[in-house]
């Protein structure tokens, strides 16, 4: 099953995210929208430094 929670870019030649490498099984995003049912869900690799912990909070930012 899929749903959608938003709507981005993907950037899958980037390795590193605000620093941080780019781990394993994941690659880099630019979040655009968020749906509003989907604000609320929390990011599997939050930046606390930036206080983006979910995906609401990552709008208009790369994360991965």
């Amino acid at each position: 099953m899929l749903i959608e929670l938003g709507q981005g870019v993907v950037l899958p030649e980037e390795k590193v995210c605000h620093t941080v490498p780019v781990q394993d099984g994941y690659v880099v995003v630019k979040i655009d929208h968020v749906h509003q049912n989907a604000e609320a869900i929390p990011l599997d690799i939050p930046l606390p430094d930036a206080k983006i912990f979910t995906l609401g909070d990552a709008r208009n930012i790369r994360i991965q």
